[in-house]
Parts: C-alpha cells; structure tokens; sequence
C-alpha cells in the first residue's frame, strides 16, 4: 500500500529533484533553454512568419482595392441621404410640368438599383472572404417618402 501511495504523488518535483537513498539531492539542470532565443534563432520558423505576414499584408491590400470599387456607391447613397424630398417639388427651375428632371431621376435611380442589385453578397477577395450583405441592404434605393 506504502508503495502504491507513493507512486501516485508523483510530481514534478520528482523529475527535477533526485532522490536517491531517500536524500534530496540538490538539482543540477539548470532553468534550460530559453525558447525566446531558440524562436529568434530558428531561420525556417522566421521564414514562415515572414511569409505568413507577407501574405496577410497582401490580402489586405487586395481588399483594399476592391473596398475602392464601392466608391461610386458611397457617393450616390451620401447624394441620396441629402436629398430633400420636400423641396423638389418646389424648386423654381423645377415644374411638376417639366418631365425630363423626373424622367432622368427615375433613370438614375433605376441605375443605382442595378448597380446595388449586382454587389455579390460573399466575394471571396484572394484568402479573405468579404461579406457585403450588410452594405447591399443598406444601398438599395428605397422608394418611399421619409
């Protein structure tokens, strides 16, 4: 039984303090190798971190330029947001009788829902996955009065 009791309060203590004729020798290891240092010096370790940032910075700047192409989108949506209803009606170079101010504000707004209709929800942008689900909802054009 002594000996089962013993064997399973075994801890680390045991490994790196001998114990021999039942006397603590004194630990002569040492604290060991400093990873830090075996990190810094390992040449393959920081050629795969070098590349692994190298391809996140990439990827980014990939995203980067396809954020630019949602551009024109910011404009129409700003352009849009203020816009005054109210006073459209009311300009004075602006008639109910005059069509073609509405005609080629229907036809731009027919552009602009074409162009939010055709925003791809997930694009996958080289290893990013760009999720525009949340910007498509908010750019198509409403057509109600506020």
């Amino acid at each position: 039984k002594q000996w089962y009791q013993r064997r399973v309060a075994i801890t680390a203590g045991d490994f790196t303090k001998p114990r021999i004729n039942d006397k603590t020798e004194e630990r002569s290891i040492g604290d060991g190798p400093s990873l830090a240092s075996i990190f810094e010096d390992d040449k393959h370790l920081n050629g795969i971190i070098t590349n692994i940032n190298d391809a996140l910075e990439n990827a980014f700047e990939v995203a980067s330029k396809y954020a630019e192409t949602f551009e024109t989108f910011r404009h129409y949506f700003r352009d849009n947001e203020n816009l005054d209803v109210a006073s459209v009606g009311q300009d004075e170079h602006v008639t109910y009788a005059d069509v073609t101010f509405f005609a080629e504000a229907l036809a731009e707004y027919k552009r602009q829902e074409n162009e939010t209709y055709a925003i791809v929800e997930n694009m996958p942008v080289g290893m990013l996955l760009v999720d525009a689900t949340q910007l498509k909802k908010k750019k198509v054009p409403t057509a109600t009065l506020r």
